[in-house]
């Protein structure tokens, strides 16, 4: 008697197990991440399905061998997250992401844009004069801006002003070095502009201004 009740629990479950997966009428896969990114930039993608599958059998691909993909591990444990991938911009152009599970795909279509984020350093040392530098890039929410910069000048009259989308974040004269952060809530392109301004008076330690080590990591 045993026996044949743990037979019948055993059809029994079975069947509710059919059951539940022909109540998925649109197996979906699909993948999240930016359809837009700059050369040397590294985004998260991830994928969500709505079916039964395991996240070690995903397959992650790229069709542009300079956009690639690397495995993502958690800090805490060191486990790999099967169903998210770094995706890095090697050089322009475009690229297709898929993720594929148990015979259901999906596509993601990115475009790699050239970001200059190559250092700058003022060229200007005659008096009532000025030079600057205009770095442009797209950021998604979540990406982080870092740079670093430095100035020796003569202080409070020879400045280094330094502004992100028209707002002032660095104001810095003297002898100065130190470094910028800033996170970004929202996606959208965005406007770096630093300028070294001098006045007419004295000239004072290394007369110049800079900006370098430039990134944008998510």
């Amino acid at each position: 008697m045993k026996t044949l009740f743990l037979l019948l629990l055993s059809l029994l479950v079975a069947a509710c197990g059919k059951e539940l997966e022909l109540e998925i009428e649109n197996p979906t896969i699909i993948v999240k991440g930016s359809s837009n990114i700059n050369i040397g930039q590294s985004l998260e993608f991830s994928a969500e399905w709505n079916f039964p599958g395991d996240p070690k059998d995903l397959v992650w691909t790229t069709s542009n061998s300079h956009v690639t993909l690397t495995p993502i591990y958690d800090n805490w444990n060191g486990k790999q997250r099967y169903n998210a991938i770094q995706v890095t911009g090697e050089s322009a152009g475009t690229a297709t992401i898929k993720a594929s599970l148990k015979g259901q795909e999906a596509t993601l279509y990115i475009s790699v844009s050239t970001a200059d984020l190559s250092n700058w350093t003022s060229t200007n040392t005659t008096g009532n004069s000025s030079s600057s530098h205009t770095w442009t890039f797209s950021a998604v929410a979540g990406t982080t801006l870092r740079f670093n910069y430095l100035v020796s000048s003569e202080a409070n009259y020879d400045v280094l002003t330094i502004t992100l989308d028209g707002s002032t974040i660095v104001t810095a004269s003297g002898e100065q070095s130190s470094s910028f952060t800033r996170t970004f809530t929202s996606s959208g392109s965005h406007t770096l502009v630093a300028t070294y301004s001098k006045d007419n008076s004295i000239n004072s330690g290394s007369d110049q201004a800079s900006v370098y080590n430039i990134t944008l990591n998510n």
